[in-house]
């Protein structure tokens, strides 16, 4: 397991051999705060996120997303089959956005509450799918691993402000299958999912 307790932003100028500071910002104590409360950070660090996407602001900042994710193997001998077992158990758990500014101070951070457990899968109905679309970041993901989930969206804007809807509601019995999701244009998103066992897009 890693840890993280903020960020660290450097950035260099193409036309020029000054170097800049390397600026570090750490999370808020509230922030974290709430993290905690999910589960998800321990002693005042988050746990296990891998930044998934960075996209650079128009005045020079930038936005960056993340997800917490693990994977816990577990093995035993069967004396049936005289041979090892094994069992991988896939976790992805929350996402977090920061906007953070030219001079790496953070303008906002933003968490987005999941907590998806599978075993043996790949982690196949997991994770999330990002993509910007009318300036927002639009992130669409399953809201748990079952049969009857919904499928969620959750847009935050260029000033922090998140709000998520229901894509699918859990009668209808869909699931989408974010990492084999494409952004293929400005305004387009292809993203396969099942529904009722049938393949849709």
């Amino acid at each position: 397991a890693f840890t993280t307790s903020g960020v660290f932003y450097y950035s260099l100028s193409e036309d020029s051999l000054i170097q800049t500071p390397v600026v570090t910002s750490s999370f808020s104590q509230d922030f974290l705060r709430r993290l905690v409360k999910e589960g998800r950070s321990k002693d005042n660090e988050l746990v296990n996120y891998s930044i998934d996407r960075s996209v650079i602001r128009k005045d020079g900042g930038a936005a960056i997303v993340a997800e917490s994710f693990n994977i816990v193997t577990r093995s035993y001998w069967d004396y049936y089959l005289q041979t090892w077992v094994y069992h991988y158990y896939y976790h992805y758990g929350n996402i977090i956005a920061l906007s953070i500014n030219p001079d790496g101070t953070l303008l906002w951070s933003n968490s987005i509450q999941k907590d998806q457990n599978s075993m043996d899968d790949g982690g196949y109905y997991s994770s999330y799918f990002s993509a910007i679309i009318d300036g927002k970041i639009l992130n669409i993901y399953n809201n748990y691993i079952a049969d009857n989930s919904s499928v969620l969206m959750t847009t935050i804007s260029g000033m922090g402000e998140q709000q998520t809807k229901i894509l699918f509601e859990e009668s209808m019995n869909t699931s989408v299958i974010p990492h084999s999701a494409k952004q293929v244009d400005e305004d387009t998103i292809l993203m396969p999912a099942e529904r009722d066992g049938e393949p849709y897009l």
